[in-house]
């Protein structure tokens, strides 16, 4: 949402379903930026505000069964700046995580800035 002399991320949105040309968005809570220490702005997402999508996508993750295939997926895609996975091993080791679950790969995208 832009203010006088500023903007903000005010929520998360996702594309839950294309018509026509057009988009229709979810929102959500925008945890990215979590600080405990300040109070949650009292602002919700309104006709008018600006949408970005796509955002921190040239940057990920890559799961690959081996090092041959992830090698191959890191050429392929040389816009995108890969998080090493022993970062997100690390984070597993870290909060004794055995089988990650989809809440993990958010929790560390949010944490990484990973899209």
């Amino acid at each position: 949402q832009h203010f006088s002399n500023s903007q903000s991320i005010i929520a998360r949105a996702s594309v839950i379903d294309k018509k026509n040309g057009l988009a229709k968005l979810e929102f959500s809570v925008f945890s990215a930026l979590k600080q405990d220490a300040l109070p949650l702005p009292n602002v919700l997402p309104k006709v008018g505000d600006e949408v970005v999508l796509n955002f921190l996508y040239d940057r990920g993750l890559v799961i690959a069964p081996d090092e041959q295939t992830y090698n191959e997926l890191v050429r392929e895609f040389p816009q995108i700046y890969f998080t090493h996975i022993d970062i997100f091993g690390a984070q597993l080791i870290r909060t004794a995580t055995l089988s990650p679950k989809r809440s993990d790969f958010r929790q560390f995208c949010d944490d990484n800035a990973v899209g």
